[in-house]
């Protein structure tokens, strides 16, 4: 019997580590797909002529959309990472083996403690919850403001 409950967890443990790892590769890709978007825009921007304050502004909405992607997948891809950790940490009980959605729930809470980078809730992106979409639109409106001052700090 012993022995079945050892499989079961290691059996367990990579299905889920599985499904964390290929979430966390998903979302390298997305990030690094969204970054070439981004310093592409970032070129288009610059070329806009100066005289042309509306079509800076307008050309700064798909700036401002690719900018949020960018922040939610950073911020996911640390949440899966908190997962991957914590599932490996865990020390199952019997009852958590009983099926692999049992044990991702008590992978979820062991980590629901942690924070992201010190300083985010957990919690704000499980599930998409809206504080964790209203921080990364937050984090995206500074950065299209930055994007619109170093814009203007190259202008003669």
């Amino acid at each position: 019997m012993k022995s079945d409950n050892n499989m079961n967890e290691i059996e367990i443990r990579k299905l889920l580590l599985d499904f964390y790892s290929n979430e966390l590769n998903t979302h390298s890709r997305l990030i690094t797909g969204f970054s070439v978007i981004l310093f592409t825009l970032f070129g288009v921007i610059q070329k806009i002529n100066e005289n042309e304050i509306y079509a800076q502004i307008i050309a700064c909405f798909p700036f401002f959309l690719v900018s949020f992607s960018l922040w939610y997948l950073f911020f996911r891809h640390f949440f899966y990472g908190i997962l991957a950790n914590a599932c490996i940490m865990k020390e199952f009980t019997k009852e958590e083996l009983i099926d692999t959605g049992t044990a991702e729930r008590a992978v979820a809470n062991l980590a629901s403690k942690r924070k992201i980078l010190h300083c985010v809730p957990f919690e704000w992106f499980r599930r998409k919850k809206k504080n964790g979409v209203t921080l990364c639109i937050v984090f995206s409106f500074f950065t299209v403001i930055l994007l619109l001052y170093i814009i203007s700090c190259q202008s003669p």
